[in-house]
């Protein structure tokens, strides 16, 4: 069974403030005095690039193996994460779109 967890990141002034990682478990009793509009969320895929690093949909930027350009995980992929599930040493974690976005250019 694969771990439900998430990636929170706290924004200021459009610029990340702080990331959290939580469990299910954890993310039910985060503390919602916090402005929310600040927060953005992003869920574990439940699986791991070549090197460990764990794979978040919409946020993580990911390296296949023999492609020029770098690649965002989307939800509904369901092609890549079948994959990434049976073939993890093809794909490699290069950053996410946060801290990472030039990556994108």
């Amino acid at each position: 069974m694969r771990e439900i967890k998430f990636r929170f990141i706290w924004k200021k002034n459009g610029k990340t403030e702080h990331i959290e990682y939580l469990t299910l478990a954890e993310m039910l009793r985060i503390d919602v005095g916090r402005d929310l509009n600040r927060l953005e969320v992003y869920q574990y895929t439940g699986l791991k690039d070549k090197k460990g690093k764990e794979i978040y949909f919409d946020c993580s930027i990911i390296k296949p193996r023999g492609m020029r350009k770098p690649y965002i995980l989307q939800w509904n992929d369901w092609f890549v994460l079948n994959n990434i599930e049976s073939k993890p040493e093809l794909y490699e974690i290069i950053g996410n779109i946060y801290e990472n976005p030039e990556l994108l250019t």
